[in-house]
């Protein structure tokens, strides 16, 4: 679904994009070299894109969770740019999707200045608990009923009655958007995983899906 990603959350790359070509995903060819220092297991992906002047195009993808702890952050996106960059010499776009209810405060760049030389890096940036509800609920991109459960998620931390709600609303509105079935298959899958239910309230939901 990486199409319907690019869609979603860059559309600007999107729209210069030969949507002929299938992308091709690096991230396991470079999975040593995008290892964060601590070694912990990401869902970072890093793809290669063709745009329609001929042109790849290399696509970083970083899916936060803990920001509220992460005080080096933008140094990190800084360092997996030019490690990138200086080793394969590729043009690179970045972005960050914020899953949380929390971000750092340099969430889209990182400067450092040392007696007159200066470097800033700003790369792309998405937060879940600051879209539009109605928006995401009337977005036919597959990406928003995505983005709708992580919302939903964050907005019921202490309300399982009112989860449950929510998932099985989401849950109807995947089912009934005419995607194909794969692509239906994942989006449900994703939603299940996700809004995770207490055990009696996961079995209402069983039972009345």
């Amino acid at each position: 679904m990486f199409i319907d990603f690019l869609a979603f959350f860059m559309p600007r790359l999107y729209a210069d994009a030969d949507l002929t070509r299938e992308p091709t995903f690096l991230e396991q060819e470079f999975y040593e070299l995008l290892q964060p220092e601590n070694n912990e297991q990401t869902l970072d992906k890093l793809a290669k894109v063709f745009l329609k002047s001929g042109e790849e195009k290399w696509v970083y993808v970083h899916i936060e969770f803990q920001t509220a702890a992460e005080s080096h952050f933008a140094r990190r996106m800084y360092n997996y740019y030019q490690v990138i960059r200086s080793k394969y010499g590729k043009d690179m776009t970045a972005i960050v999707i914020y899953t949380g209810k929390h971000r750092p405060r340099r969430y889209n760049c990182y400067q450092e200045e040392h007696y007159g030389t200066l470097i800033s890096y700003r790369f792309n940036t998405y937060s879940v608990i600051q879209q539009d509800e109605a928006e995401l609920l009337a977005n036919p991109n597959p990406f928003a009923i995505v983005v709708l459960a992580n919302y939903y998620v964050l907005k019921t931390k202490a309300n399982d009655p009112e989860r449950l709600s929510f998932k099985e609303q989401v849950f109807k509105l995947a089912s009934e958007r005419g995607y194909d079935y794969p692509k239906t298959n994942s989006l449900l899958l994703f939603i299940y995983e996700l809004m995770k239910l207490s055990k009696p309230l996961s079995q209402d939901f069983y039972e009345n899906i």
